[in-house]
């Protein structure tokens, strides 16, 4: 799979993860709060109903109390049942009495209410307002029959509530009416009853739930008689629902176990309980348009990402192949060559870039790696004055060794052992760096040999810490600088020949001194080393032709030559002379190589030779 569609895909992938976050999320905060308002408007609805419900009855029982609040209709009807109906003498009383109550039942305020208005008592005495009544006789009877007389009797005075009923029972229509019934006393005794009726269909506009058919509407009396329903409710479901205290609680239906949600409100005038009720899933289902568009939504802009970041993965990437494939063209012969890939993406232009400085880089380490191999082979060259064949000599050395031996000559034979040493270490091309555990051997070597030949006129030691012994620096460093020092600092001055090499760990950096009490630099010798010094190293750095650098043999600037190729600008180099006598030679470097360059420094204790 290419990078521009691991990127696309990724950058979708993220987009897709994180729509599908912020959907769930949006999805869960919307539902939250549209079920909580759903809830909340069907509480609304069941207070709203039962407010409603109150103002519906409460004219009616106006209306009651209005007419038993009146004197003149209190003695009517105790005349009626005090008086003897077939004694003449009450004839005049009791005629009184029927107008008085006709009179009241057929009140012009009454009827603006749109009520029927019934006054009764059991002796079958009946006054209405409405003009279809039927026999007085029926009348009789059916007041004898009424099963809520008792009910209402049972208040003491107090107002019933007559359910609704799908015949009038004062007419005989089939119309369907409710009323509200008093008892009428005087002062505590019965003597009839009041009912102003009104029309169900009045009841049901205010129990109408309008467009959601989804909602179950109870009326329940204080009886725990259904008054009214708009669905038909089994008993199971309907002690159910009677049997629920929570208000807005989610039990499961009893028969289809389908959670529901229950809110009810009881009437403190009517007495009845209101209960609404409507099925969980009902009240959620706008919530599954909601899923659908938010999953759409979701899926929409997943998938315009993906061809988005596509696009502009697959734009972003284009510069970066050309960049592969001019990479990949690249060979030793033309790393120098610049090669350029214009992009307007600074990124790009500077990855470039990079890439450029890389190849230069690359091509530098090449040209320092070529340089500092032909400087060792050069120094291996003139350690073998470029003549002698160095197995020929080693295994010569071997055998006088071996003779010394069986002659009892044992310094002899120590003396080519050393010889052999030194000659293999100068001439092994297997490795262009040593330690410097090796180099102090090599040093050591030589220092033995020029004892034998100055014998008491030579004093050495050699004082290297041994955490800086596996060190690697450049192959025969230390012994040119003895020998130079043993050639040239002793020309102008006789006695004894001190030579010290001390070497020691600073921090990150290494030295090693080598330091002799002979004539010191002059003046001129430190200028003229300064300034050739200074001009091979400008050589180095500018990449010129090194062929001259050898000036005629393992010297001072041969071997820095050598090591500023090799430790780059981290390299100290210091030519100094004694506070007292003699000259120093310093050299140093960071404890881990790197090819960066180096310090150069010459200095003048105005010693001269």
């Amino acid at each position: 799979m290419s990078f521009r569609s691991k990127l696309a895909i990724t950058y979708t992938f993220f987009i897709a993860v994180l729509m599908f976050t912020m959907g769930t999320g949006f999805y869960a905060y919307n539902s939250f709060i549209f079920e909580k308002d759903a809830y909340a408007r069907l509480n609304e609805l069941t207070i709203k109903m039962s407010q409603q419900l109150d103002n519906l009855i409460q004219p009616m029982d106006y209306v009651s109390l209005d007419l038993i609040s009146r004197s003149e209709m209190i003695d009517a009807l105790r005349n009626l049942l005090e008086k003897d109906k077939g004694r003449s003498e009450y004839s005049r009383d009791l005629q009184e009495s029927y107008r008085t109550l006709n009179s009241l039942a057929m009140k012009t305020l009454v009827k603006k209410e749109g009520y029927t208005i019934n006054i009764f008592n059991e002796k079958g005495d009946f006054f209405t307002n409405s003009r279809d009544v039927q026999d007085i006789d029926v009348l009789a009877n059916e007041i004898t029959d009424l099963k809520w007389l008792n009910q209402a009797r049972a208040k003491d005075g107090k107002k019933y509530i007559v359910p609704p009923s799908d015949q009038v029972w004062s007419t005989g229509s089939s119309e369907s009416t409710f009323s509200l019934v008093r008892m009428i006393k005087d002062p505590g005794n019965e003597v009839g009853f009041i009912e102003v009726q009104n029309e169900t269909k009045e009841l049901s506009s205010v129990l109408s739930v309008g467009v959601d058919k989804e909602i179950t509407v109870l009326l329940v009396n204080d009886n725990d008689e259904v008054v009214y329903r708009n669905k038909d409710v089994d008993m199971q479901s309907l002690q159910h629902y009677l049997s629920i205290t929570e208000n807005g609680s989610h039990p499961n239906n009893p028969v289809s176990g389908a959670p529901e949600v229950v809110y009810h409100v009881a009437s403190s005038f009517t007495g009845w309980t209101l209960i609404l009720i409507q099925e969980k899933a009902s009240i959620l289902k706008p919530l599954g348009v909601l899923k659908q568009m938010t999953a759409f939504i979701g899926a929409g802009v997943t998938l315009f990402t993906f061809i988005f970041f596509y696009v502009f993965s697959n734009r972003l990437t284009k510069p970066l192949r050309k960049l592969k494939n001019t990479m990949e063209k690249v060979r030793i012969e033309n790393l120098p060559r610049k090669m350029v890939v214009k992009h307007e993406n600074n990124e790009i232009e500077a990855l470039n870039q990079s890439f450029q400085d890389m190849r230069m880089r690359l091509s530098d380490s090449i040209n320092h790696e070529f340089k500092l191999r032909s400087m060792q082979l050069r120094a291996h060259f003139d350690s073998l004055q470029a003549q002698i064949n160095p197995h020929f000599m080693h295994n010569m050395l071997n055998v006088l060794a071996n003779m010394g031996m069986e002659a009892g000559a044992a310094d002899v034979a120590d003396t080519c052992r050393r010889i052999s040493a030194m000659l293999r270490y100068s001439t092994s091309t297997d490795k262009r760096r040593t330690a410097i555990r090796d180099e102090v051997d090599h040093v050591d070597n030589y220092f033995y040999l020029m004892k034998k030949r100055f014998e008491h006129k030579l004093e050495f030691s050699i004082d290297v810490d041994e955490a800086m012994l596996d060190i690697e620096i450049p192959k025969i460093v230390l012994q040119p600088l003895v020998e130079n020092a043993i050639t040239h600092g002793f020309e102008n001055r006789s006695g004894t020949m001190s030579i010290v090499i001390k070497g020691f760990i600073s921090g990150n950096d290494w030295k090693i001194d080598i330091s002799d009490n002979g004539s010191g630099f002059s003046e001129d010798i430190l200028m003229d080393l300064e300034t050739r010094i200074e001009h091979y190293s400008k050589q180095l750095l500018d990449h010129e032709d090194m062929a001259g650098l050898s000036i005629g043999g393992m010297g001072i600037i041969s071997t820095f030559a050598r090591l500023r190729l090799f430790y780059g600008e981290e390299l100290r180099f210091e030519l100094s002379n004694n506070d007292t006598i003699g000259a120093c030679i310093s050299i140093g470097g960071s404890r881990v190589q790197e090819y960066k360059g180096g310090n150069i420094v010459v200095q003048n204790h105005d010693r001269r030779r």
